[in-house]
């Protein structure tokens, strides 16, 4: 199952996309859906692996964000 992070602004994405490639994590960076949110164009995509080690790191660096799952 993938997870896709949806941040609220693309300025957060692009920090999260900096952070996530300094630590080697393995994410593609993904069009938001639109039945997702219309606020930010882009989002984080990777799998369920990876998440809650992703998702720690972003919440510890202060970057709001929305999770959801998508097969």
């Amino acid at each position: 199952m993938k997870k896709i992070i949806v941040f609220s602004t693309v300025h957060y994405t692009i920090k999260a996309d900096k952070v996530l490639q300094e630590k080697g994590f393995e994410y593609q960076i993904v069009t938001t859906p639109r039945d997702i949110s219309s606020d930010c164009g882009m989002s984080i995509e990777t799998n369920s692996e990876n998440f809650e080690k992703i998702y720690s790191l972003l919440d510890s660096i202060g970057l709001k964000m929305e999770i959801y799952e998508m097969e």
